[in-house]
């Protein structure tokens, strides 16, 4: 009797065992994937990087295509550091600059989704300092020569929506727009782009009573909203920024190595900052800050120096593999794998077509919350409408491609980088490569 319970026992477990292997193998079968780039098209963007390399555009990069939450492409090509011959790795720490703001944006939104705030609340309910604001008016001559201007109070109050859609009339220093520009440096302004002293909060009070370029709402001007967001967060939270984000974004979606200032055990994993050079092709930056117009920047300041001001706009290096796991989540409107991050609505907000910027229609974009989003197909490029993304001052830039689920990342390290097309070229050929094996929706 004994025997027989046994044998039934056995029956019984060893069922079990196989329905389990048999639900792993049907699961594995249903979720397998269909890899978007033959052998061909890889071997084009091996040779668009490797170039760049040989021919001492770039010191190094790396490129990313993912699909679906699969990467699809993904190599480094040259140097982090070309003194020592550092290679660029999936581990090489890069400067993001701009592409800070899409995740200054995110955690605002995150306290949007809680209730604290509405989008049309004015500043000055959180920030008083922004209660009163003036309109700088340039004056000009007969034959349009700017000779001074006049202060008159703004027409309406700056409100959280023209913050998140560049629309307050605050600016940046180093576009050098006549007066403003020069007010903006003698009161010590910072563009998050060098060591700067104090902390956020102190320099946006003190922008607080700088004059505004145009009134809220009348126009778009690239500035430094998010950098006053960034402050926001800090009120609206009672966290300090960098804290914030690393408990709400950071953290729960395991981006391991993003921050506003490198730790000193991974400052060996920041990669060399370079500048075009007509003798040798590009040179790595001295120490010292180096001026470019009324753009100034230093490549140390990640590492040196008081690390005190967490810049939303411009601050913050990461990874590759770490940026990535940011764009899932907006990819997959707010959620990381089992982590939510933002409302489904909120990534909706950030995301659509909302603001009309002259030099974005002409290459088929408008302007989301915190990133240019397309409107049509009118250029080249052939994303589809809907494709959103960004760019960094260091050379730098993604895309999120919701209707057919890609995301496309790309970092190098070179400044200035005008004379340089690589992130467009990527972009432009990721998708003539992928119409041409219809893999994506036309």
């Amino acid at each position: 009797m004994k025997k027989e319970v046994s044998h039934i026992k056995f029956n019984k477990i060893s069922a079990l065992l196989f329905l389990v292997i048999l639900f792993s193998f049907c699961n594995q079968k249903s979720t397998q994937h269909t890899h978007l780039f033959q052998e061909e098209s890889i071997q084009k963007f091996d040779s668009l990087f490797a170039s760049a390399i040989n021919n001492n555009q770039l010191a190094g990069c790396i490129a990313m295509i993912a699909h679906d939450d699969h990467i699809e492409y993904q190599k480094s090509f040259g140097f982090a550091e070309i003194s020592n011959q550092k290679p660029l790795t999936d581990n090489t720490i890069i400067r993001i600059a701009s592409m800070s703001k899409p995740i200054t944006v995110v955690a605002l939104m995150s306290l949007y989704d809680q209730g604290l705030f509405e989008l049309d609340d004015p500043l000055s309910k959180y920030i008083p300092e922004f209660g009163d604001m003036e309109v700088m008016v340039i004056q000009r001559d007969s034959a349009g020569k700017v000779v001074s201007y006049e202060l008159e109070p703004a027409n309406s109050p700056i409100t959280i929506r023209h913050l998140l859609t560049h629309t307050s009339g605050i600016t940046y220093g180093f576009f050098g727009r006549p007066f403003i520009s020069h007010m903006y440096q003698e009161a010590g302004i910072s563009d998050g782009l060098t060591q700067s002293p104090g902390t956020i909060g102190k320099m946006v009070k003190k922008l607080a009573t700088m004059p505004l370029y145009h009134h809220p709402g009348e126009a778009w001007e690239y500035g430094l909203n998010m950098d006053v967001m960034g402050y926001l967060i800090e009120v609206l939270s009672g966290m300090p920024f960098n804290m914030y984000l690393e408990e709400t974004i950071f953290k729960p979606i395991g981006m391991r190595d993003t921050y506003f200032f490198v730790p000193e055990f991974k400052v060996d994993r920041l990669a060399g900052l370079y500048m075009p050079d007509k003798q040798s092709g590009i040179v790595e930056y001295p120490a010292e800050q180096q001026n470019f117009g009324q753009i100034i920047v230093s490549s140390t300041y990640q590492y040196m120096g008081p690390k005190t001001y967490f810049s939303g706009g411009a601050g913050l290096v990461s990874t590759v593999t770490d940026y990535w796991r940011f764009l899932r989540m907006l990819l997959n409107m707010g959620k990381f794998d089992n982590v939510r991050i933002l409302k489904k609505n909120s990534v909706e907000m950030i995301t659509k077509d909302l603001i009309q910027v002259p030099g974005f229609n002409a290459a088929g974009y408008n302007f989301g919350l915190g990133v240019a989003v397309r409107n049509n197909d009118t250029s080249n490029e052939k994303s589809p409408e809907g494709t959103y993304g960004w760019s960094g001052i260091f050379c730098t830039s993604f895309w999120v491609d919701p209707k057919d689920k890609i995301i496309g990342i790309y970092m190098s390290q070179l400044f200035p980088n005008s004379q340089v097309t690589i992130r467009d070229d990527f972009k432009k050929l990721v998708y003539n490569e992928l119409n041409k094996a219809n893999k994506i929706s036309n």
